[in-house]
């Protein structure tokens, strides 16, 4: 329970020219200190996401719930839980107060912060080099940073890897000796999921020249180059 603090007052009764009355009053008053309410539930969550539930102590009188603009108030008026429908995205509160078995309230409110998340904006194209080499490393590619993306996901061609920036907005890529031409795509991500991926980005892998080979048919010298020099 709330802290009890005892104060007492002594009421002395006298007359003019008169001693202290010995049979004095003692008053015994108790104080109780203010409750200090807790908000436990979900504090970063999705837009649009579903019903998340807020409590805080139970047992007591009078709750009063105050939910932002962002939020919709499901059920739990005036108890101890209530649920709510976040629509808005962005910096969110509910607070609460309530009076205790003393009678006492807070003296404010208390107030519980929550973000609300939403999906991250659509990808912009890609920059980078579209003409490359199987065997080759070090190939850089970007995007403009994505609005409220925590993370970047990329797709490469097959035989594509990233060497370097892994779920940044600026990667380098690895083209094994056996990758192929493919599109390239990258989408923002937070804990919501993936937004609107950015416009294919076409990249096309060459193979490797055939070293040269001659061959004796005959009298004749034969050579796989694209010249045909004999």
């Amino acid at each position: 329970g709330p802290l009890t603090v005892k104060t007492f007052y002594r009421l002395v009764q006298s007359a003019p020219g008169s001693c202290d009355n010995a049979n004095t009053n003692v008053i015994r008053i108790a104080v109780n200190s203010l409750p200090v309410p807790t908000i436990t539930g979900n504090n970063n969550l999705c837009v649009n996401s579903g019903y998340y539930n807020y409590s805080t102590e139970t047992g007591m009188i009078n709750y009063s719930w105050t939910i932002s603009p962002g939020g919709t108030l499901i059920s739990g008026g005036g108890t101890a839980t209530i649920q709510v429908s976040w629509t808005i995205a962005g910096a969110q509160f509910v607070t609460v107060n309530y009076t205790n078995q003393q009678g006492c309230s807070a003296a404010t409110p208390v107030n519980f912060p929550v973000t609300v998340n939403s999906l991250p904006g659509p990808a912009g194209p890609i920059s980078g080099t579209p003409l490359v080499c199987q065997g080759t490393d070090g190939i850089g590619y970007s995007v403009a940073t994505v609005a409220n993306a925590d993370a970047y996901v990329w797709t490469l061609p097959a035989g594509a890897t990233i060497s370097g920036g892994q779920n940044t907005n600026q990667i380098t890529v690895s083209y094994s000796s056996s990758s192929q031409s493919g599109n390239m795509t990258v989408a923002g991500n937070n804990i919501c999921g993936d937004g609107t991926a950015s416009p294919d980005y076409p990249v096309t892998v060459i193979t490797s020249p055939l070293p040269p080979v001659i061959a004796q048919q005959g009298d004749s010298l034969v050579s796989n180059t694209p010249s045909g020099n004999q």
